[in-house]
C-alpha cells in the first residue's frame, strides 16, 4: 500500500491526512472518520510512529471543498472538468473509507456519462488524439447531475471530517 500526505481546504481551513492507494483508493480513518491533522508536522509524526512511510513528503495533495460550496452558490456558471472530476474521485475515496453510500458511486447510465465527459474533458495527452481537444457541453439534466453529486459529496464531507 502506497500512502501520500493530503489536506483538504474546507471554509478556508486545512485538514491534513493520508491518502492510500491500493486495489481500492481511500483515506486513513479512525472511529468511521477520517483521520485528519491541524498540521503537517502533526501528521507526519502520526505517520512515523503508525510505521506509514509517505511516497512523496513534499509534493502534498491540497484540494479545495471551497471551490464546490462556491460553486453551488454562484449557480454552477462554468464546469471546470478537472476540478469536479478530482473532487468526484476524492470523494468516492471519502466514501469508501467511511461506509458511506455517495450519489456519484450509483451504477447509472447517466451518472456514468457525467462522470466521463468530465474524464475526456480533461484532455489527458495519454487518451487525448493530438491537436483534438474535447470540451463537453452539458444539457441541463447533466447538470443537475453534477450539482446533486457536489451536494452529496459536501454532505459525506460533513459526515466523515
Amino acid at each position: 500500500m502506497d500512502y501520500y500526505p493530503f489536506v483538504f481546504i474546507i471554509n478556508k481551513k486545512e485538514y491534513y491526512c493520508a491518502w492510500y492507494s491500493n486495489d481500492r483508493d481511500g483515506f486513513l480513518t479512525e472511529c468511521n472518520k477520517i483521520k485528519v491533522f491541524n498540521t503537517k508536522d502533526l501528521l507526519f509524526d502520526y505517520a512515523k510512529e503508525s510505521n506509514i512511510q509517505f511516497n512523496d513528503e513534499e509534493g502534498i495533495a491540497r484540494f479545495s471543498i471551497d471551490y464546490a460550496l462556491n460553486w453551488l452558490k454562484d449557480k454552477n456558471l462554468d464546469i471546470d472538468c478537472d476540478y469536479f472530476l478530482n473532487f468526484w474521485n476524492n470523494i468516492s475515496d471519502l466514501a469508501y473509507s467511511v461506509g458511506e453510500n455517495f450519489y456519484g458511486d450509483l451504477k447509472k447510465a447517466q451518472i456514468n456519462k457525467v462522470y466521463d465527459k468530465l474524464f475526456f474533458g480533461n484532455n489527458l495527452p495519454a487518451i487525448t488524439p493530438k491537436n483534438k481537444n474535447y470540451y463537453p457541453t452539458w444539457d441541463t439534466a447533466e447538470k443537475i447531475i453534477l450539482v446533486k453529486m457536489v451536494q452529496d459529496g459536501i454532505r459525506i464531507i460533513d459526515v466523515c471530517l
